[in-house]
């Protein structure tokens, strides 16, 4: 492993099992998840889909927290290979907080958005179309 010098490279190690990708992973899970964080537990979230309940403060989905997480550290590692940045957890940790905030942002929106038009009710006709 090009981060922790680990001679052993797996999937599950490459994804959550290196000692600086797992200080990523303890952080957010311990904010947004009600129950323990354990390399077990982010290996069934991930692989068989059995995601931790959140708990009530959080109105992000399991499944969202979880790909914002991964997200962020598949970036940093992309970024390591082709920018030569250093992997730092904390600059990380500070991309997936904006990610999930975004997204916080974006569900809040479409909670007060118009929902679209019904186009099988619409008046409108391809025929007089100009484009066509």
């Amino acid at each position: 492993c090009r981060y922790c010098k680990n001679s052993i490279e797996s999937l599950e190690h490459f994804i959550y099992g290196c000692p600086l990708k797992y200080t990523v992973w303890l952080i957010f899970w311990s904010e947004y998840f009600s129950t323990d964080c354990s390399l077990t537990s982010i290996h069934n979230a991930l692989f068989y889909l059995k995601l931790p309940l959140t708990f009530p403060h959080s109105n992000l989905p399991s499944g969202a927290i979880m790909s914002c997480i991964l997200l962020g550290i598949w970036r940093a590692h992309w970024n390591v290979v082709f920018e030569d940045t250093p992997f730092v957890p904390d600059l990380i940790i500070t991309s997936i907080r904006t990610l999930l905030n975004t997204l916080q942002k974006e569900l809040l929106l479409s909670k007060f958005a118009l929902p679209p038009p019904d186009v099988s009710t619409s008046t409108y006709n391809i025929q007089n179309n100009p484009l066509t």
